[in-house]
């Protein structure tokens, strides 16, 4: 997986674009090689890669948005459904942080307005199967990054439409 680019779902402007492909770009042979298929179509999801295993999480299903989870085994090359987060997000972020799977923000409703915006975290820890809320965001965010750098995890930018957001980093939880 290390060095590998993956495309993981889409969607386009017609119901046809809509997709549960999964792709791998390969730079070092400079070729796209197609992998199994998700379970479902889905986009505007999160994906975060722990070890050998690639999270796809929330996101949207035609205009439904999503709690559902569905994780891809690089060893068994096959996709398998997780715990459903207790919140649906689309357009969330994620990272991989201390052995957890972190979901962070997205939006609640499907019309994407603003105050629909979430500042909830939940995480999932593959020892217990079990999703945990963890403490929110200071500022509701969508369409944002989130990353973790020198063991802190940190929140990045936003929807446009979210005033002062854009430019602004934040640590999350601490």
């Amino acid at each position: 997986m290390a060095g590998n680019i993956y495309v993981i779902g889409a969607a386009g402007n017609e119901d046809s674009c809509k997709t549960n492909a999964v792709e791998c770009f390969d730079p070092t042979r400079n070729c796209w090689s197609d992998l199994q298929r998700m379970p479902d179509s889905r986009h505007h999801h999160a994906v975060v890669v722990e070890r050998e295993r690639i999270w796809c999480v929330g996101g949207l299903e035609e205009c439904n948005i999503l709690s559902s989870v569905n994780c891809y085994d690089a060893f068994e090359e096959k996709w398998s459904s997780r715990p459903s987060m207790s919140q649906s997000r689309a357009m969330p972020s994620s990272v991989f942080y201390e052995q957890k799977v972190f979901v962070l923000g997205g939006y609640s409703s499907s019309d994407f307005a603003p105050e629909m915006r979430l500042a909830s975290v939940e995480h999932f820890d593959s020892k217990t199967s079990q999703w945990t809320k963890f403490a929110s965001m200071h500022n509701p965010r969508a369409v944002f990054s989130a990353l973790v750098i020198n063991d802190r995890m940190y929140s990045v930018g936003g929807d446009k439409r979210a005033k002062g957001l854009r430019s602004r980093c934040m640590l999350v939880g601490y």
